[in-house]
């Protein structure tokens, strides 16, 4: 469970509901996220902007590590970097704009 302030007018929440396997493989199986931002005049819009941010923060969370040897970074590519995406397991997202 998470809950931001941006700017003192947008009010954002989540919750996940995570399962380790046991390997200790973690896997996101639903978030839930409520923003009140005020006025929407493009509700898809607000909806696309949370899935974004949420797929972007699982990923750098799940997959974002960077190693480094002899003081340089192994991962030479943004690529190499292996971000979720859309041909990858499908997690269930709800976002509401209040």
């Amino acid at each position: 469970m998470a809950c931001n302030a941006c700017f003192g007018h947008t009010y954002i929440a989540y919750v996940a509901e995570v399962s380790v396997d046991n390997d200790g493989n973690v896997r996101v199986e639903r978030v839930v996220a409520a923003v009140d931002c005020g006025l929407v005049v493009n509700p898809l819009g607000v909806e696309q902007q949370m899935e974004g941010g949420i797929i972007w923060g699982i990923s750098s969370a799940l997959k974002g590590e960077i190693t480094f040897h002899g003081g340089a970074a192994r991962q030479t590519r943004f690529r190499a970097r292996m971000w979720r995406n859309c041909r990858q397991r499908r997690i269930e997202l709800q976002c509401q704009s209040l």
